[in-house]
């Protein structure tokens, strides 16, 4: 499940309904999704300092839940300088041995952006193997 996709679709279905209500007003779903890209925007537009980013990272790395591991090593991918490649690419390689498939994704992708290929995709389900990759294995 993809909370951000979720949301999309329900303000794109029912904008005018309330998303969030308190005892002073209501906030409706189109409201709620465009603060939502906002946000998402300006996290894009001005990252954490490295070392701070790399704390934060680590500790999402361990999270128990696969969709936030996902979603950390997509953003440890898309802010990658030269000298930030390694840590990327340890653990986009190491997440291709996850039993999670949406990691599993996630480290395909990052993989492809940094123009890596993977070491090893037998632990990846048949759907993930995708053609350019069987032939290498």
């Amino acid at each position: 499940m993809n909370l951000s996709l979720t949301l999309r679709s329900i303000a794109q279905r029912m904008p005018d309904r309330p998303a969030v209500s308190w005892d002073e007003g209501a906030l409706s779903y189109a409201a709620l999704e465009a603060q939502v890209q906002r946000i998402a925007g300006a996290l894009r537009e001005r990252p954490a300092p490295v070392p701070q980013m790399e704390r934060l990272l680590a500790a999402l790395d361990t999270h128990p839940a696969c969709g936030v591991r996902s979603a950390a090593l997509r953003l440890r991918g898309t802010a990658v300088e030269s000298d930030e490649r390694a840590p990327a690419l340890r653990v986009a390689q190491a997440a291709l041995q996850s039993p999670c498939w949406r990691l599993q994704a996630s480290a395909l992708a990052v993989l492809t952006r940094l123009g890596a290929p993977p070491a090893d995709i037998s632990a990846l389900p048949t759907f993930l193997r995708g053609a350019q990759f069987a032939a290498k294995q």
